[in-house]
C-alpha cells in the first residue's frame, strides 16, 4: 500500500522500451494522491511510448460491489482498439450512475479519504503499541509482519468475527493485511489481535 516517488515513477517509465505498451494498474490512485503522492498519470503523459491507465471506483469511493472501473489511454487509436475487446453491455446502468454520482461528489470523496487516513493512523498506531512494525501505507488498508503464522491469526480472529487477510506469498508466512474500518472496527480488530497474539 505505499507510494512510489515521482523519480522512481519515471524511471521505472523510461527504462520500458517505447514500442512496449505499458499498463499501469492505478486501482489505489487517488488514495496515494492524498497521501501526497506523485500524479501518475501526469507521468504517464510524458512518456512517449503506448500506455494505459486502469481505474477502479472499487477502493476510494467504495463501490466495489458496482464492478465500475475506466481506461485512460495514450492515443484514441489505443482507445479505440480498447473498445472492440469490451462486450456491449459491459457496465451495469447502476454502477455507471452511481460512478457519474460519484465524479459529481468531491466533497464526498475528500470525506472518505480522511476518514480513511484517521482510521489507517488509528490502526497504525494500536500495531505499534503491540510492539508490531506496520508497512508503510497510502491506502484503504495496512499489513503487518507478526511473530506468528498469519493464516493461523487470520483463522482465529475470523473465529471471533473479524476478517483480515494473511499474505499467500512465500516468505510472508507471517504477515496479515487489515482493512481500515470505522472507528469502532479498528479498535476491536486491535483489541481481539492483541488478545490473539
Amino acid at each position: 500500500g505505499s507510494c512510489l516517488s515521482e523519480e522512481e515513477i519515471q524511471k521505472l517509465f523510461f527504462s520500458i522500451d517505447i514500442d512496449t505498451l505499458l499498463i499501469v494498474d492505478e486501482a489505489y490512485c487517488e488514495f496515494g494522491q492524498h497521501a501526497g503522492g506523485p500524479d501518475v498519470l501526469a507521468c504517464l503523459k510524458k512518456r512517449k511510448g503506448p500506455w494505459v491507465s486502469i481505474r477502479t471506483f472499487s477502493k476510494s469511493y467504495s463501490m466495489a460491489g458496482m464492478r465500475v472501473g475506466y481506461a485512460i489511454c495514450s492515443d484514441t487509436m489505443l482507445a479505440d482498439a480498447l473498445k472492440k475487446t469490451t462486450c456491449v453491455f459491459n457496465l451495469p446502468i447502476l454502477g455507471i450512475a452511481a460512478a457519474a454520482a460519484a465524479l459529481d461528489d468531491e466533497d464526498h470523496l475528500k470525506m472518505l479519504m480522511e476518514k480513511v487516513s484517521k482510521g489507517r493512523e488509528q490502526l497504525d498506531n494500536g500495531l505499534r503499541e503491540m510492539s508490531l512494525s506496520p508497512l508503510l501505507s497510502s491506502t484503504n488498508f495496512i499489513s503487518v509482519e507478526l511473530p506468528v503464522d498469519g493464516k493461523k491469526v487470520a483463522q482465529s480472529m475470523l473465529e471471533k468475527g473479524v476478517q483480515i487477510h494473511a499474505w499467500p506469498d512465500p516468505g510472508y508466512e507471517n504477515y496479515i493485511r487489515i482493512t481500515i474500518g470505522t472507528a469502532a472496527d479498528n479498535s476491536v480488530c486491535l483489541n481481539i489481535l492483541k488478545e490473539i497474539l
